[in-house]
Protein backbone atom coordinates (compact mmCIF):
# COMPACT_ATOMS: atom_id res chain seq x y z
CA UNK A 1 0.00 0.00 0.00
CA UNK A 2 1.26 3.72 -0.50
CA UNK A 3 0.40 6.71 0.93
CA UNK A 4 0.35 10.04 -0.99
CA UNK A 5 0.77 12.88 0.69
CA UNK A 6 -0.04 16.31 -1.82
CA UNK A 7 0.60 20.01 -0.28
CA UNK A 8 -0.84 21.62 -3.06
CA UNK A 9 -3.43 19.28 -4.58
CA UNK A 10 -4.42 20.51 -7.60
CA UNK A 11 -3.35 21.52 -11.26
CA UNK A 12 -0.44 19.28 -12.88
CA UNK A 13 0.36 17.62 -9.76
CA UNK A 14 -2.77 16.59 -9.09
CA UNK A 15 -2.98 15.20 -12.57
CA UNK A 16 0.08 13.27 -11.98
CA UNK A 17 -0.69 11.32 -9.34
CA UNK A 18 -4.15 10.48 -10.63
CA UNK A 19 -1.85 9.29 -13.54
CA UNK A 20 0.31 7.66 -11.02
CA UNK A 21 -2.55 5.60 -9.07
CA UNK A 22 -4.35 4.60 -12.90
CA UNK A 23 -0.80 3.11 -13.67
CA UNK A 24 -0.73 1.35 -10.51
CA UNK A 25 -4.32 -0.27 -9.83
CA UNK A 26 -2.67 -3.48 -8.42
CA UNK A 27 -1.49 -1.10 -5.55
CA UNK A 28 -3.82 0.42 -2.60
CA UNK A 29 -3.56 4.25 -2.69
CA UNK A 30 -4.34 6.75 -0.22
CA UNK A 31 -4.47 10.29 -0.54
CA UNK A 32 -3.35 12.64 2.00
CA UNK A 33 -4.04 16.32 0.42
CA UNK A 34 -4.15 20.12 0.95
CA UNK A 35 -5.90 21.45 -1.57
CA UNK A 36 -5.40 24.54 -3.89
CA UNK A 37 -8.21 26.43 -5.10
CA UNK A 38 -8.83 25.70 -8.49
CA UNK A 39 -8.97 22.01 -7.33
CA UNK A 40 -11.55 19.15 -9.44
CA UNK A 41 -12.93 16.11 -8.40
CA UNK A 42 -11.54 14.44 -11.03
CA UNK A 43 -11.58 11.03 -9.85
CA UNK A 44 -8.60 8.63 -8.47
CA UNK A 45 -7.88 5.03 -8.01
CA UNK A 46 -7.93 5.51 -4.52
CA UNK A 47 -9.07 7.09 -1.32
CA UNK A 48 -8.68 10.96 -0.83
CA UNK A 49 -8.52 12.98 2.51
CA UNK A 50 -8.72 16.63 2.72
CA UNK A 51 -6.60 18.47 5.22
CA UNK A 52 -7.57 21.88 5.47
CA UNK A 53 -4.90 23.61 7.66
CA UNK A 54 -2.48 25.71 7.40
CA UNK A 55 1.21 24.25 6.50
CA UNK A 56 2.54 23.69 9.65
CA UNK A 57 -0.41 22.25 10.43
CA UNK A 58 -1.29 19.99 7.19
CA UNK A 59 2.32 18.37 7.83
CA UNK A 60 1.62 17.32 11.10
CA UNK A 61 -1.51 15.73 10.30
CA UNK A 62 0.61 14.41 6.94
CA UNK A 63 2.49 12.56 9.27
CA UNK A 64 0.15 11.47 12.10
CA UNK A 65 -1.71 10.05 9.52
CA UNK A 66 1.19 8.06 7.68
CA UNK A 67 1.85 6.72 11.10
CA UNK A 68 -1.63 5.44 11.81
CA UNK A 69 -1.75 3.62 8.32
CA UNK A 70 1.34 1.86 8.49
CA UNK A 71 1.80 1.82 4.31
CA UNK A 72 4.68 -0.17 2.41
CA UNK A 73 5.76 3.48 1.25
CA UNK A 74 4.89 6.74 1.42
CA UNK A 75 5.19 8.63 -1.30
CA UNK A 76 6.07 12.87 -0.89
CA UNK A 77 4.61 15.46 -4.00
CA UNK A 78 6.65 18.74 -4.40
CA UNK A 79 8.59 20.46 -1.73
CA UNK A 80 6.91 20.86 1.67
CA UNK A 81 5.57 18.08 1.69
CA UNK A 82 9.31 16.85 0.98
CA UNK A 83 9.91 18.45 4.43
CA UNK A 84 8.66 14.92 5.92
CA UNK A 85 11.75 13.29 5.10
CA UNK A 86 13.08 15.01 7.85
CA UNK A 87 10.66 13.53 10.01
CA UNK A 88 11.92 10.48 12.09
CA UNK A 89 10.16 6.91 12.56
CA UNK A 90 7.41 7.41 9.80
CA UNK A 91 7.34 3.69 9.66
CA UNK A 92 7.03 3.87 5.79
CA UNK A 93 9.60 3.67 3.24
CA UNK A 94 10.28 7.16 1.74
CA UNK A 95 10.14 8.25 -2.27
CA UNK A 96 10.20 11.27 -2.79
CA UNK A 97 9.18 13.63 -6.22
CA UNK A 98 9.90 17.35 -6.58
CA UNK A 99 7.84 18.30 -9.17
CA UNK A 100 10.37 21.21 -9.73
CA UNK A 101 12.38 21.68 -7.69
CA UNK A 102 11.49 24.82 -5.24
CA UNK A 103 15.00 26.50 -5.91
CA UNK A 104 14.44 26.88 -9.30
CA UNK A 105 11.29 29.10 -8.91
CA UNK A 106 12.07 32.88 -9.97
CA UNK A 107 9.95 34.23 -8.26
CA UNK A 108 10.49 33.79 -4.55
CA UNK A 109 12.42 36.43 -2.64
CA UNK A 110 16.50 36.84 -1.94
CA UNK A 111 17.63 34.14 -0.77
CA UNK A 112 14.94 31.88 -0.33
CA UNK A 113 16.12 29.49 -3.12
CA UNK A 114 19.55 29.54 -1.87
CA UNK A 115 17.98 27.91 1.09
CA UNK A 116 15.57 25.54 -0.71
CA UNK A 117 18.58 23.98 -2.39
CA UNK A 118 20.03 24.04 0.98
CA UNK A 119 17.59 21.68 2.45
CA UNK A 120 17.02 19.61 -0.22
CA UNK A 121 20.48 18.44 -0.37
CA UNK A 122 20.46 17.43 3.35
CA UNK A 123 17.66 15.31 2.51
CA UNK A 124 19.01 14.22 -0.25
CA UNK A 125 20.13 10.98 0.76
CA UNK A 126 16.48 10.27 2.52
CA UNK A 127 14.51 7.74 0.25
CA UNK A 128 14.35 7.51 -3.02
CA UNK A 129 13.69 10.58 -5.78
CA UNK A 130 11.05 9.28 -8.07
CA UNK A 131 12.38 12.09 -10.61
CA UNK A 132 9.34 13.19 -13.31
CA UNK A 133 12.13 14.39 -15.56
CA UNK A 134 15.65 13.25 -16.73
CA UNK A 135 15.97 17.04 -16.00
CA UNK A 136 14.75 16.53 -12.45
CA UNK A 137 16.84 13.09 -11.96
CA UNK A 138 19.96 14.92 -12.62
CA UNK A 139 19.61 17.50 -10.42
CA UNK A 140 18.61 14.77 -7.55
CA UNK A 141 21.63 13.02 -8.38
CA UNK A 142 24.08 16.74 -8.12
CA UNK A 143 22.32 17.32 -4.62
CA UNK A 144 23.34 13.97 -3.48
CA UNK A 145 20.67 11.52 -4.34
CA UNK A 146 22.03 7.87 -4.50
CA UNK A 147 18.83 6.14 -5.11
CA UNK A 148 16.91 8.16 -8.46
CA UNK A 149 14.57 6.52 -10.67
CA UNK A 150 12.63 8.86 -13.51
CA UNK A 151 9.35 8.22 -13.81
CA UNK A 152 7.60 9.33 -16.81
CA UNK A 153 4.27 11.17 -16.53
CA UNK A 154 1.91 8.82 -18.69
CA UNK A 155 -0.54 10.36 -21.43
CA UNK A 156 -3.80 9.50 -20.01
CA UNK A 157 -5.98 12.68 -20.75
CA UNK A 158 -9.16 13.22 -21.86
CA UNK A 159 -10.64 12.56 -25.67
CA UNK A 160 -8.57 14.46 -27.91
CA UNK A 161 -10.86 17.01 -29.59
CA UNK A 162 -12.37 17.02 -33.05
CA UNK A 163 -9.67 18.98 -34.91
CA UNK A 164 -11.38 22.24 -37.16
CA UNK A 165 -7.76 23.92 -38.11
CA UNK A 166 -7.68 24.85 -41.86
CA UNK A 167 -9.50 27.72 -43.06
CA UNK A 168 -9.40 30.41 -40.01
CA UNK A 169 -7.21 32.40 -38.73
CA UNK A 170 -3.70 30.90 -37.42
CA UNK A 171 -4.06 30.45 -33.46
CA UNK A 172 -1.13 29.86 -31.09
CA UNK A 173 -2.24 28.60 -27.39
CA UNK A 174 -0.46 28.10 -24.03
CA UNK A 175 -1.73 25.78 -21.86
CA UNK A 176 -1.32 26.13 -17.69
CA UNK A 177 -1.99 27.77 -15.22
CA UNK A 178 -1.29 32.08 -15.40
CA UNK A 179 1.83 32.88 -12.86
CA UNK A 180 5.02 33.93 -12.56
CA UNK A 181 5.96 29.86 -13.34
CA UNK A 182 4.28 30.10 -16.81
CA UNK A 183 5.40 33.40 -17.81
CA UNK A 184 2.75 34.94 -19.20
CA UNK A 185 4.66 38.06 -20.02
CA UNK A 186 6.72 35.74 -22.53
CA UNK A 187 3.91 34.82 -24.28
CA UNK A 188 2.40 38.55 -24.24
CA UNK A 189 6.05 40.00 -25.99
CA UNK A 190 5.96 37.32 -28.57
CA UNK A 191 2.63 38.11 -30.00
CA UNK A 192 3.63 41.48 -29.73
CA UNK A 193 6.81 40.58 -31.66
CA UNK A 194 4.30 38.67 -34.21
CA UNK A 195 1.79 42.46 -34.41
CA UNK A 196 5.57 44.31 -35.35
CA UNK A 197 5.89 41.83 -37.98
CA UNK A 198 2.68 42.72 -39.64
CA UNK A 199 1.40 39.48 -38.40
CA UNK A 200 -1.71 40.81 -36.72
CA UNK A 201 -3.60 37.36 -38.12
CA UNK A 202 -2.37 35.24 -35.44
CA UNK A 203 -4.21 34.39 -32.85
CA UNK A 204 -2.76 34.02 -29.31
CA UNK A 205 -4.10 32.17 -26.56
CA UNK A 206 -4.25 31.09 -23.47
CA UNK A 207 -6.20 28.03 -21.99
CA UNK A 208 -6.38 28.19 -18.01
CA UNK A 209 -6.30 31.28 -16.02
CA UNK A 210 -4.83 32.62 -12.30
CA UNK A 211 -3.40 35.08 -11.06
CA UNK A 212 -5.69 38.34 -11.68
CA UNK A 213 -3.08 40.92 -12.81
CA UNK A 214 -1.03 38.63 -15.07
CA UNK A 215 -4.15 37.81 -17.08
CA UNK A 216 -4.98 41.44 -17.62
CA UNK A 217 -1.54 41.76 -18.84
CA UNK A 218 -1.95 39.30 -21.18
CA UNK A 219 -5.30 40.61 -22.86
CA UNK A 220 -3.96 44.13 -22.49
CA UNK A 221 -1.35 42.20 -25.22
CA UNK A 222 -4.18 40.81 -27.50
CA UNK A 223 -3.82 37.32 -25.66
CA UNK A 224 -7.17 35.61 -25.41
CA UNK A 225 -7.48 33.91 -21.99
CA UNK A 226 -10.13 31.57 -21.32
CA UNK A 227 -10.28 31.38 -17.49
CA UNK A 228 -9.95 28.63 -15.42
CA UNK A 229 -11.60 25.51 -16.58
CA UNK A 230 -12.15 22.16 -15.60
CA UNK A 231 -9.46 19.67 -17.07
CA UNK A 232 -12.44 17.91 -19.25
CA UNK A 233 -13.39 21.46 -21.02
CA UNK A 234 -9.89 22.11 -22.04
CA UNK A 235 -9.61 19.71 -25.37
CA UNK A 236 -12.66 22.55 -26.88
CA UNK A 237 -10.71 25.30 -27.01
CA UNK A 238 -7.46 23.77 -28.65
CA UNK A 239 -9.69 22.23 -31.71
CA UNK A 240 -8.48 25.09 -33.75
CA UNK A 241 -5.16 25.24 -32.34
CA UNK A 242 -2.06 25.15 -35.02
CA UNK A 243 0.38 24.73 -32.62
CA UNK A 244 1.30 24.95 -28.43
CA UNK A 245 4.05 27.65 -27.44
CA UNK A 246 4.96 26.53 -24.24
CA UNK A 247 6.44 29.50 -22.20
CA UNK A 248 7.33 28.17 -18.50
CA UNK A 249 10.20 30.14 -17.03
CA UNK A 250 10.43 26.71 -15.02
CA UNK A 251 9.12 23.69 -14.77
CA UNK A 252 9.18 19.67 -14.64
CA UNK A 253 7.56 17.47 -16.85
CA UNK A 254 4.00 19.42 -17.50
CA UNK A 255 1.59 17.11 -17.71
CA UNK A 256 -0.01 19.78 -20.22
CA UNK A 257 2.23 19.00 -22.53
CA UNK A 258 1.40 15.23 -22.64
CA UNK A 259 -2.02 15.72 -23.16
CA UNK A 260 -1.48 18.22 -25.72
CA UNK A 261 0.59 16.23 -27.97
CA UNK A 262 -2.10 13.27 -27.52
CA UNK A 263 -3.66 15.54 -29.10
CA UNK A 264 -2.59 15.91 -31.95
CA UNK A 265 -1.42 19.68 -31.51
CA UNK A 266 2.71 20.26 -32.62
CA UNK A 267 4.02 21.80 -29.84
CA UNK A 268 7.30 24.10 -29.00
CA UNK A 269 9.04 24.73 -25.95
CA UNK A 270 11.00 27.62 -24.70
CA UNK A 271 14.91 26.74 -24.37
CA UNK A 272 14.86 26.49 -20.41
CA UNK A 273 16.84 24.24 -18.29
CA UNK A 274 13.57 21.78 -17.60
CA UNK A 275 13.63 21.39 -21.15
CA UNK A 276 16.87 19.34 -21.32
CA UNK A 277 15.97 15.46 -22.05
CA UNK A 278 11.85 16.25 -22.85
CA UNK A 279 12.47 15.55 -26.60
CA UNK A 280 10.17 18.19 -28.19
CA UNK A 281 11.33 20.75 -30.13
CA UNK A 282 12.49 24.32 -28.66
CA UNK A 283 12.69 28.00 -29.48
CA UNK A 284 15.08 30.40 -28.24
CA UNK A 285 14.84 31.39 -24.94
CA UNK A 286 14.28 35.16 -26.58
CA UNK A 287 10.80 36.58 -27.62
CA UNK A 288 12.10 38.37 -30.81
CA UNK A 289 13.36 34.80 -31.79
CA UNK A 290 10.55 32.86 -30.48
CA UNK A 291 8.32 34.91 -32.18
CA UNK A 292 10.15 34.10 -35.64
CA UNK A 293 10.40 30.64 -35.21
CA UNK A 294 6.17 30.38 -33.86
CA UNK A 295 5.68 32.46 -37.46
CA UNK A 296 7.95 30.20 -39.53
CA UNK A 297 6.37 27.02 -38.35
CA UNK A 298 3.00 28.58 -38.86
CA UNK A 299 3.93 29.43 -42.32
CA UNK A 300 5.87 26.03 -43.31
CA UNK A 301 3.62 22.79 -43.61
CA UNK A 302 6.81 20.69 -44.12
CA UNK A 303 8.31 21.97 -40.84
CA UNK A 304 5.07 21.64 -38.80
CA UNK A 305 4.84 18.05 -40.01
CA UNK A 306 8.37 18.12 -37.85
CA UNK A 307 6.74 19.44 -35.21
CA UNK A 308 3.91 17.76 -35.09
CA UNK A 309 5.98 14.33 -35.44
CA UNK A 310 7.97 15.42 -32.58
CA UNK A 311 4.93 15.89 -30.38
CA UNK A 312 3.27 12.42 -30.80
CA UNK A 313 6.53 10.71 -30.43
CA UNK A 314 6.76 12.51 -27.14
CA UNK A 315 2.80 11.27 -26.05
CA UNK A 316 3.68 7.76 -27.17
CA UNK A 317 7.17 7.31 -25.31
CA UNK A 318 4.67 8.28 -21.92
CA UNK A 319 2.77 5.06 -21.46
CA UNK A 320 0.66 3.43 -18.28
CA UNK A 321 3.04 0.18 -18.52
CA UNK A 322 6.07 2.79 -18.43
CA UNK A 323 5.22 4.72 -16.12
CA UNK A 324 4.28 1.93 -13.63
CA UNK A 325 7.08 -0.18 -14.23
CA UNK A 326 9.58 3.11 -12.99
CA UNK A 327 7.53 3.15 -10.41
CA UNK A 328 7.27 0.01 -9.18
CA UNK A 329 11.30 0.06 -9.75
CA UNK A 330 11.17 3.44 -7.37
CA UNK A 331 8.82 2.07 -4.10
CA UNK A 332 11.18 -1.29 -4.50
CA UNK A 333 14.23 0.42 -4.14
CA UNK A 334 12.97 2.52 -1.20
Amino acid sequence: SVVHVVEAWGGGVQAAVRAYTAATVTLRHHLVVRPRPDVTGDAVHGTVEVVEADLAGFLRTAAARVRALRPDVVHLHSSYAGLLRARPRLGAAVVYTPHAYAFLREDLPRGVPLATRVVERALARVGTVAACSPYEAALAERLGATRVVHVPNPYEGPPPPVRTTGGGPPVVVMVGRVSPQKDPGFLAACAARARAAGRGDVVWRWVGGGDPDLERGLREAGVEVTGWLPRADVPAHLADADLMLHTAAWDAAPMALLEVAGWGVPILVRRRPYADGLGLELVPDDPAAAAAEVLRVLDDAERRAQVAATSRRHAADHSLPATAAALLQAYGLA
